[in-house]
């Protein structure tokens, strides 16, 4: 495995959460952990190359992920409070759909306190759409 091969060649892991963005760098080194990753790592090298971003609008997708990891890092009613920062104070659109995905995958782990939760979400991230 990559990960191996790496740590026995001096590498250092860093672990992210599963299925979310994780991004590191070590100099001019930059890797992501999954495909969430893709936009914080491409991102990461325009500016390792010297170039200024541009500005470009952060998919339903990217929101979605950014709940997801303020669940996992700070729990429920903070992921509530960014959903309603996005669908109802800045009107933007979020997708539901990867939420109920990642509850899907914490039953599947036994996470069931978890899954209640997103599922939790999925139906305030309705309720806030409908407003």
């Amino acid at each position: 495995m990559l990960q191996d091969e790496l740590s026995n060649a001096g590498g250092i892991f860093q672990e992210g959460m599963m299925y979310l963005e994780h991004m590191s760098q070590d100099g001019k080194l930059i890797t992501g952990q999954n495909p969430w990753s893709t936009w914080a790592v491409a991102e990461a090298m325009i500016s390792e190359m010297g170039y200024n971003l541009k500005n470009r609008v952060v998919t339903d997708e990217e929101l979605a992920v950014d709940v997801l990891t303020i669940y996992k890092k700070y729990g429920k009613e903070k992921a509530k409070h960014k959903i309603k920062e996005y669908i109802i104070d800045e009107g933007q659109a979020f997708k539901r759909l990867l939420v109920a995905k990642h509850s899907i995958v914490a039953a599947m782990n036994g996470e069931i306190g978890s899954f209640v939760d997103l599922v939790g979400l999925v139906a305030y991230a309705k309720k806030c759409e409908s407003r």
